[in-house]
């Protein structure tokens, strides 16, 4: 692949990214402003040093590696929101919750979306 095509297909990568990047917002945004916050349990899964640089009030910090040994920590029946730095660990949370039987997960992806409602 010559260079021209090389770019040609990272240019385009990165615009179909951030169409998709912007859609799941919107989509996010959407569910958010149907969500009782109060009455959602809010997890943070950063680790405890980016969660003690800022965080969402009522939100609990319960890092990644430890999500799967703390589901004490929650109830399961009730709606649970999940959140990091960016949406990579919210998603691997959230896959989590639902194998240990949680059914109404959302993964919010980085958690100063949360701000933005």
């Amino acid at each position: 692949m010559d260079s021209q095509n090389l770019f040609l297909a990272l240019f385009g990568a990165i615009v179909c990214f951030t169409i998709y990047k912007s859609f799941q917002r919107k989509k996010v945004m959407k569910m958010l402003r149907q969500v009782d916050l109060k009455a959602a349990q809010i997890i943070d899964v950063r680790s405890k040093s980016e969660f003690s640089s800022g965080s969402f009030p009522g939100s609990i910090n319960i890092p990644l590696e430890a999500l799967q040994s703390s589901f004490k920590k929650l109830n399961i029946n009730k709606q649970i929101l999940v959140c990091c730095a960016s949406g990579a660990r919210s998603s691997m949370a959230k896959r989590i919750l639902h194998k240990g039987g949680a059914k109404d997960v959302h993964n919010i992806g980085a958690w100063h979306t949360l701000l933005s409602i």
